[in-house]
């Protein structure tokens, strides 16, 4: 489910099955924790494979069964995986909801590189929802952490776009898009 063109009638297939394993193993926690796993595999899958709405499809369905039954981080997680397929979305209320989304689990995401994707997300959510100012921040938390990434650059770009004004802002953004051909 990672590569394009499936049949949607394959992601509902898998979602059923899915929905099979988890509601099989209501009443035993280790089961549920490794069906919470597959989840998060499926759906990191959907997600690479541009998928969105379909991962939303199986996040929505799914995690309001998991809830307080697999541990609060695996739990997280899934609800991090969800926030991004939302983003991917078009709309204000999607962004609304990632975003909301993305700030609930955000403390408790203690590995750098998601913790570094969560706060593009966000500044992605902010700057979808015209607030300029919020998507800066995460945009230099960002270059904060990774100055040199492809992620950087994003945020850079972000922060043009929300800061600068005038006709120099095309120019700086040519020289931003010539510096990540560059570094790709």
């Amino acid at each position: 489910f990672d590569q394009p063109n499936k049949a949607v009638a394959e992601m509902h297939n898998a979602r059923t099955i899915i929905m099979q394993i988890v509601t099989e193993a209501a009443d035993n926690t280790r089961k549920l924790q490794n069906a919470m796993q597959l989840v998060s595999a499926h759906g990191a899958a959907l997600l690479r494979g541009d998928y969105f709405k379909s991962a939303i499809e199986l996040f929505d369905y799914i995690l309001p069964m998991l809830q307080g039954k697999v541990t609060q981080a695996s739990y997280e997680y899934a609800v991090y995986q969800h926030a991004k397929a939302l983003r991917m979305i078009d709309g204000k209320i999607a962004s609304e909801k990632a975003k909301e989304m993305l700030l609930t689990v955000l403390p408790g995401i203690s590995d750098k590189t998601t913790k570094v994707s969560a706060y593009l997300d966000l500044a992605h959510c902010y700057n979808y929802l015209d607030q300029g100012q919020e998507a800066i921040d995460y945009a230099k938390k960002i270059i904060s952490l990774e100055p040199r990434s492809s992620r950087a650059l994003t945020a850079n770009q972000i922060i043009l776009e929300n800061s600068e004004k005038g006709p120099d802002i095309n120019s700086k953004l040519d020289k931003l898009e010539a510096k990540a051909r560059k570094q790709n």
